[in-house]
């Protein structure tokens, strides 16, 4: 039996991450490490794959939430510990020596500009490089506005059509440099034209998702894929995995 699509209302009311009385408890699951976990798992509930998750993650209970991060999550390093031997000193952490006192009647602002240059400083002093975020890459973390694309899409909110298709298996693996291989959860891309049209084209568990983010038609997808034989534009110029050097 088919389900009856939702209002837009009706279809706000479920972005549980949205709503005001979860705000607690999206503070805390984030602060758990989960966050990552949480996005990946409501979007993995629309994969076509998934139609026996129909619980939340926020309605998940602790060890279904641990298995969620297990699996679609990463792994969350802590920004700090307590060390309880002043002279240990350990490879990736600030010294324990000298023990330091920072001076509250300051601004934030000023305490921010403070802390910031101390941390610069031990990175310099132990030669290792400030980890960047994948700003710009397909492959970057997800956001709560996809899983919401994707409540709109599913109820047909909207007038827009939208490209669907498979382009490799939902249980894929892949090599990401130099780690194990991972399952790949979603990645997404903004395609331009020649004719100056704007796709975005994103992937979940396989199955990809493209709209033209300036208009309700995709003819100019269609006529893109065409032209380069039906690769998708998240394996293609600066995506081709055959382009990619490993460190």
């Amino acid at each position: 039996m088919k389900t009856k699509p939702l209002t837009l209302q009706q279809l706000e009311a479920t972005w549980w991450w949205r709503q005001p009385e979860y705000e607690k408890e999206l503070e805390r699951i984030e602060m758990m490490g989960y966050l990552l976990a949480a996005r990946n798992y409501e979007l993995m509930r629309f994969a076509p794959e998934a139609k026996n998750y129909q619980t939340n993650f926020l309605r998940l209970d602790r060890e279904s939430r641990t298995i969620a991060a297990m699996a679609w999550g990463k792994i969350v390093e802590t920004p700090y510990k307590h060390n309880y031997d002043p002279w240990k000193i350990e490879a990736g952490w600030t010294n324990p020596q000298p023990p330091l006192q920072w001076n509250l009647r300051l601004s934030k602002r000023q305490l921010k500009k403070a802390f910031l240059n101390y941390i610069d400083q031990e990175l310099k002093l132990q030669n290792l490089s400030a980890v960047t975020k994948l700003t710009g890459k397909k492959n970057r973390p997800a956001t709560w506005g996809y899983v919401e694309f994707l409540g709109r899409r599913r109820n047909r909110i909207g007038n827009m059509e939208v490209h669907v298709r498979r382009i490799y298996d939902a249980d894929a693996r892949v090599v990401y440099g130099q780690s194990k291989p991972e399952q790949t959860v979603h990645e997404f891309d903004i395609l331009q034209t020649e004719q100056l049209e704007y796709y975005f084209v994103l992937a979940l568990f396989g199955v990809e998702i493209a709209i033209n983010v300036g208009g309700p038609v995709i003819d100019g997808y269609l006529k893109w894929l065409q032209e380069h034989d039906g690769v998708s534009p998240l394996y293609y110029g600066k995506n081709d995995p055959s382009k990619t050097i490993a460190p």
